[in-house]
């Protein structure tokens, strides 16, 4: 049995996930192997000081390398005692030679501008790391920024926020979740990164890896080769040579995708783009009981629908809409003009739209002019931070209940409008992961919804919401971040 698959097994045989055929087969591989069975021991006594250590407990019961020292300067002293000076001297060097020769840490890493992130250790007290150093059993969990990872074994690493990886061994990476990029030196062919959904063996190359809840983890080979087996299903394995891209299907198989080179860092930026914060939202619907208003014009006060929104302080206001029937002619806010950013129709009643301010102020009204009457609308205001002024970098329009907009910056937060022709009073409109919800409600006898996210990383985002699919519309789009 390869060294890879034993491996694949013993950490499924840990995590419980492990099936009859591959039980038996692994407990035959550790009758048979001597090494084997080291590895089960390693992984074991690994696997219990992880777990032990988030209670608190250590189970390591590592020697102190100051102890370690002060023993062997005891036991050098004590036979210099009895020696003559010339040994004496050369006792003192081979002392020195011994203390100055601590073995490198197996990774160190330095973090960009604005990077948020926790560091754990295995080893606890003494033992522990000191300084921004990973070693086996050490677990990062990058909130957001970017860092950069140096192996001892040469291997360099750029982790995209939000992010969560263990370092198992010095050549074994635990990707729980994250965006990452490696660049891996011929000395160290035989590189692995671990998520949920595979297992990736490096074969010198430099490879992307993108791994997200509720999403498909994505490899992207960028030069040389890499093996990727799947962890699920019929576990497929593969080869991916310079060029490919595959996702992970949850059948066990590989599918192939376009490569995104853009979606990965290699470098670490020299400024921080800190992501936009959301610092108030409200919502707002004509129609609560799906009832049809018929009016050209609109007012939603700060003593109703607004009540408790305040966007004093925030950098941008914006505005989402979806109605029925009808045509936006004219947003204000406070009696200011907001600006158009994006709009979409679904060739029906059911349009969506999206309007912006920069720098808002005080709270106030906000005022909706139509063309023509409208059936009904619904939406939702978000005060941003942290956003640039102007208009949007990108839009994207769509006559489904989802769109594709490309973000060619890093920290924008994209914004999303979502109607379609629902007729019941439980239709929903709801934005779906990792599409953050804002409003989902009638808007006249339709549904409509709205949502946004930040792109960590510049690349293609995708909006999906549920709901129906008759008459669908989608509008979106990207605000850059301050620079």
């Amino acid at each position: 049995m390869s060294r890879r698959k034993l491996e694949m097994l013993l950490d499924e045989l840990f995590e419980g996930r492990i099936e009859g055929g591959d039980f038996e087969r692994l407990q035959a591989e550790l009758r048979a192997n001597p090494e084997a069975r080291q590895a089960y021991r390693e992984t074991l006594n690994l696997e219990h000081a992880l777990r032990f250590r988030a209670k608190g407990v250590d189970l390591l019961n590592v020697v102190p390398m100051e102890k370690v020292v002060e023993r062997r300067q005891r036991r050098v002293l004590r036979h210099a005692l009895g020696a003559a000076a010339a040994v004496v001297v050369l006792g003192a060097v081979a002392m020195a030679l011994i203390l100055t020769r601590t073995p490198p840490p197996a990774v160190t890493f330095e973090t960009s501008p604005g990077t948020e992130w926790m560091m754990s250790h295995a080893a606890t007290g003494e033992e522990a790391p000191d300084g921004r150093v990973m070693e086996p059993g050490s677990r990062l969990v990058l909130e957001q920024g970017t860092m950069e990872l140096d192996f001892a074994s040469g291997v360099r690493g750029i982790v995209s926020g939000p992010a969560d990886l263990t370092l198992l061994r010095e050549d074994l990476v635990d990707l729980g979740h994250g965006t990452v990029w490696f660049e891996v030196p011929e000395k160290a062919v035989g590189f692995q990164v671990r998520t949920p959904d595979l297992v990736l063996t490096d074969l010198g190359t430099a490879f992307g890896i993108v791994s997200k809840d509720n999403f498909l983890d994505e490899v992207h080979v960028f030069d040389g080769e890499v093996e990727v087996l799947h962890r699920r299903g019929v576990r497929h394995e593969e080869r991916i040579r310079e060029g490919g891209a595959r996702s992970a299907d949850p059948a066990g198989r590989w599918q192939e995708i376009p490569l995104r080179p853009g979606d990965f860092r290699t470098e670490l930026p020299e400024t921080s783009s800190a992501p936009i914060v959301v610092d108030d939202t409200a919502t707002f619907t004509t129609s609560p009981g799906n009832g049809m208003v018929r009016k050209d014009s609109f007012t939603f006060t700060i003593d109703g629908d607004l009540a408790g929104f305040d966007p004093e302080g925030s950098d941008k206001l914006v505005a989402t809409f979806s109605h029925e029937r009808g045509a936006i002619d004219e947003v204000t806010y406070g009696g200011v003009r907001m600006a158009l950013a994006a709009r979409s129709t679904s060739g029906s009643e059911q349009e969506t739209a999206i309007y912006h301010l920069d720098a808002p102020g005080v709270a106030g009204d906000m005022v909706v002019r139509f063309k023509g009457a409208a059936n009904g609308v619904g939406g939702s205001l978000l005060a941003l931070s942290n956003t640039a002024p102007g208009g949007p970098l990108a839009r994207a329009s769509s006559t489904s209940s989802q769109a594709r907009l490309a973000v060619e910056e890093a920290g924008c937060v994209v914004v999303a409008s979502h109607a379609f022709n629902g007729n019941g009073k439980d239709d929903s409109a709801r934005a779906l992961a990792p599409v953050v919800p804002v409003f989902s409600g009638p808007t006249g006898s339709s549904a409509g919804g709205s949502g946004y996210l930040t792109a960590i990383v510049p690349g293609e985002v995708e909006l999906k919401f549920a709901g129906g699919s008759l008459y669908p519309s989608t509008s979106a789009a990207a605000f850059a971040p301050r620079r």
